[in-house]
């Protein structure tokens, strides 16, 4: 098997000692030719391992017909990069060629996402719930090398607050925020802008069709409760003892719920 050849070839080109170093690293048996070809340019057995874990995330996940065996170093780190982009990323909204924005439509986008993390969206229920409460996310990448400091999920309220959570799913202190801000372009900051005067905006309407009902529900309040009245005063004995101001006091009343009723 292409695994074993790896390895053996690795072992006669290499020697024993580089292999095993890499190996108790955690670098895959298919990988050890080009990773000790990688070695012996300078490159760290710490970082080839972070380097490794995310070509099987990103690249292979998409691409199993790239041979890594093939690639200088330059070129194998241009490929994590370039499918870190393209894949990374669901349902992008933004990307200047260093930071991209992606809306998470549903709690199969964290599922699907090729990082792992403990975003408890990534549960139906929560995610749902926050949805319901008018909350929208958005993952942003901010094109670091590591993972952990580059993406993080931005939560944005009904009236436009954020709030930032990390890939351990722990909200993120205004310090650490201002040092993940900056990453960022200038062009992606005024992008999230728009994104919360986008979610104030959406609220005020929210409101206004709020206090639209509340009005409506008065004149509908008001009209019944004035009925009533006039339901006890049609019971009256002309006749009797009502005097004339009482009388043209309910004509008026009468006529002012008619005009009530016409606006509506």
């Amino acid at each position: 098997m292409k695994i074993f050849e790896n390895y053996n070839t690795a072992t006669q080109k290499y020697g024993h000692e580089i292999v095993k170093t890499l190996s108790d690293e955690g670098i895959p048996p298919q990988y050890l030719l080009s990773a000790c070809k990688f070695l012996q340019q300078g490159i760290k057995a710490t970082d080839l391992k972070h380097y490794f874990r995310q070509w099987m995330t990103y690249v292979v996940k998409n691409d199993k017909n790239i041979d890594v065996n093939k690639l200088s170093f330059e070129q194998f780190y241009k490929t994590i990069q370039e499918y870190k982009r393209n894949y990374g990323i669901p349902n992008k909204v933004y990307d200047d060629g260093t930071v991209s924005i992606g809306k998470i439509d549903s709690h199969h986008d964290i599922s699907k996402f090729p990082v792992k993390n403990n975003w408890c969206i990534k549960q139906p229920g929560m995610f749902k719930n926050y949805i319901n409460q008018g909350f929208s996310f958005y993952i942003i990448d901010n094109g670091d090398e590591s993972d952990y400091v580059r993406y993080v999920v931005m939560m944005i309220g009904e009236n436009g607050e954020k709030f930032f959570y990390d890939l351990d799913n722990s909200q993120m202190t205004p310090n650490s925020i201002s040092d993940f801000q900056s990453h960022l372009t200038d062009e992606a900051i005024s992008f999230i802008q728009k994104l919360n005067e986008n979610n104030e905006y959406k609220t005020n309407r929210k409101m206004k069709q709020v206090i639209r009902l509340n009005e409506s529900d008065l004149h509908r309040m008001i009209k019944e409760s004035v009925r009533t009245v006039l339901r006890e005063d049609e019971s009256f004995d002309y006749n009797g003892n009502k005097d004339k101001d009482d009388y043209k006091l309910i004509f008026s009343i009468r006529a002012w719920v008619r005009k009530i009723e016409n606006v509506n």
